[in-house]
C-alpha cells in the first residue's frame, strides 16, 4: 500500500470518509479534490488506528481530525444502489447552507442526450424526465450529511485515529 503522499497539491484537510461498498473515498475541505486510498470499507478504521497509510507525511493523523465518516452501506442495503445516484453530490468547499445545481438547459440536454452512451445517456434521460432530480448537483458538507442519514446512513467523527459513530437512537453528539 501507498500513502497519499501522490497528490500533487499536498497535505489536505480531510472533510468527510465515505464508506461503500465501491471501497472508500475521500474528500477535502480545501478543494473539491479526492482520493480513493484503496481501503476497503470494513478495513478503514483499523488502518486508520494502526497504520500511517492515509496520512500525507507532512501533515499525519491530524489532517483527519474532526472529519466526518459517512457509512452509505446501511442505506444502500435499505434503499438499494439508486439512491446513490438519486442523492446530490458532496462539495466540501460550499459554505453551509449553500448548493451548486447543476445548471442545464433542458432543450440542449434533449438534443445531446442520444448521442451520449452507458451512464450518461441514464444521467441525462433522468434530468429530462424529472428536472427537478439533484442527482448531478452539489450541496454543503453538513447538509450532505443529514441527506445520508436520512437515508440511514452510519455517522461519525474522527477523533485521535478513533471513529466515534453517532448513536441511531439519539440526536447527534458529534461537534467535536
Amino acid at each position: 500500500m501507498s500513502s497519499i503522499d501522490h497528490l500533487s497539491t499536498g497535505p489536505h484537510t480531510v472533510a468527510l470518509v465515505s464508506l461503500g461498498y465501491g471501497g472508500t473515498g475521500i474528500d477535502y475541505c480545501c478543494c473539491r479534490g479526492t482520493c480513493t486510498p484503496y481501503v476497503s470499507a470494513d478495513d478503514f478504521e483499523r488502518i486508520l488506528r494502526e497504520t500511517s497509510h492515509l496520512f500525507h507525511s507532512d501533515r499525519g493523523p491530524e489532517q483527519f481530525e474532526g472529519a466526518f465518516v459517512l457509512d452509505k452501506r446501511p442505506a444502500i442495503d435499505r434503499h438499494g444502489a439508486g439512491c446513490a445516484l438519486n442523492s446530490p453530490m458532496l462539495d466540501a468547499t460550499l459554505p453551509e447552507g449553500e448548493e451548486s445545481p447543476l445548471p442545464t438547459n433542458l432543450e440542449n440536454l434533449a438534443v445531446m442526450a442520444p448521442g451520449l452512451s452507458g451512464e450518461f445517456q441514464l444521467l441525462a434521460v433522468r434530468k429530462l424526465s424529472r428536472p427537478h432530480w439533484r442527482g448531478l448537483d452539489f450541496i454543503s458538507l453538513t447538509a450532505y450529511v443529514d441527506h445520508w442519514r436520512r437515508l440511514g446512513a452510519r455517522i461519525g467523527r474522527i477523533h485521535s485515529r478513533v471513529v466515534v459513530w453517532e448513536d441511531p437512537a439519539g440526536p447527534s453528539n458529534l461537534g467535536l
